[in-house]
């Protein structure tokens, strides 16, 4: 499917404009930010293109016994670069309150292109591969002691990690929302036990296909966050270091299924038609398993495509 049928000739000079404009309407940008509490104060921690650290500590009184002194930390880090991102928020407390957030942020673009001019417009479908999340969350509630030398009745930890990745193509209309969250990890524990947990997580966002055109811009953004916080005694910890990693791009079909010879061009120079989950290459299908492979998203697409825009999937 053309977009129109006007001349090659005028067709091809109208994409070249759009291909000449698109990556000024992109600025590709990597954003790292925290922020930490302890106790009801808080300060935020530098905003930088990669990285980002901060620490709150405090040492307080206890509210019915001034003669107890409890301790309240929180820290973070988060760093960021193409394709991964890593964020950890730790947060203790053994009486009042601790919290902790970070997050990495990728904000850029890319094209799909076919070195055969005379496809320039021409619509496609993309599959992303699947993205990868991996953590470890630890959580623990220390009830108060019976003597009541702690202000709070109640103690709780919790905690969250959440990866988005949100997507728009410039002419085609095209929209995705991959929204993956670790939220069944919050945990609110108080009672006659104490309340311990954790685990490594890893999670895959399952690959999508999206309709474009040759040579339009895609922009998109990618998030990694971690939150910690702790009421009364306890500890929680997201470390989410081990990294969210982009499953790249693993395969472009025309509209009768066939495969595409393609490349994958970005205004940042970034190559996000790969992947960079450690381990896992992008695949060159073979003529043969892309032709079925491109025949089976066909099948699948039929019927919707003039449809624009795709429904927000949660991993």
């Amino acid at each position: 499917m053309r977009v129109c049928s006007i001349p090659r000739s005028i067709r091809c000079a109208l994409w070249g404009i759009v291909l000449l404009l698109s990556p000024a309407t992109v600025l590709a940008q990597l954003e790292a930010g925290t922020s930490c509490g302890a106790n009801f104060e808080s300060e935020p921690g530098p905003r930088t293109a990669t990285t980002s650290t901060c620490e709150m500590h405090r040492s307080f009184p206890d509210a019915l016994d001034p003669a107890i002194i409890h301790q309240g930390t929180g820290t973070a880090a988060s760093q960021v670069s193409y394709g991964v991102l890593m964020a950890r928020a730790s947060a203790v407390s053994d009486g009042g309150e601790a919290s902790a957030f970070s997050f990495a942020d990728v904000n850029s673009g890319f094209s799909v292109q076919s070195a055969d001019e005379s496809r320039l417009g021409e619509e496609v479908y993309v599959t992303f591969g699947a993205h990868r999340i991996d953590a470890r969350t630890q959580r623990e509630a220390v009830v108060p002691r019976p003597d009541g030398d702690i202000a709070f009745e109640s103690s709780f930890a919790a905690t969250t990690l959440r990866y988005e990745f949100d997507m728009f193509t410039t002419l085609s209309g095209s929209t995705l929302r991959w929204a993956w969250s670790d939220e069944a990890l919050e945990r609110n524990g108080a009672g006659t036990e104490n309340d311990m947990s954790s685990h490594d997580v890893t999670g895959s966002l399952t690959p999508m296909v999206v309709p474009m055109f040759l040579g339009e811009l895609a922009s998109f953004r990618l998030t990694l966050s971690a939150r910690s916080d702790v009421r009364g005694t306890g500890h929680a910890l997201v470390d989410a270091f081990q990294s969210a990693y982009w499953g790249g791009i693993t395969g472009v079909v025309d509209a009768a299924g066939r495969p595409v010879d393609y490349v994958v061009r970005s205004p940042d120079g970034a190559d996000w038609g790969r992947s960079h989950i450690p381990g896992v290459a992008t695949p060159v299908p073979e003529p043969g398993s892309g032709l079925l492979l491109g025949m089976g998203v066909a099948m699948l697409v039929i019927g919707e495509r003039r449809r624009r825009t795709l429904p927000e999937e949660t991993g």
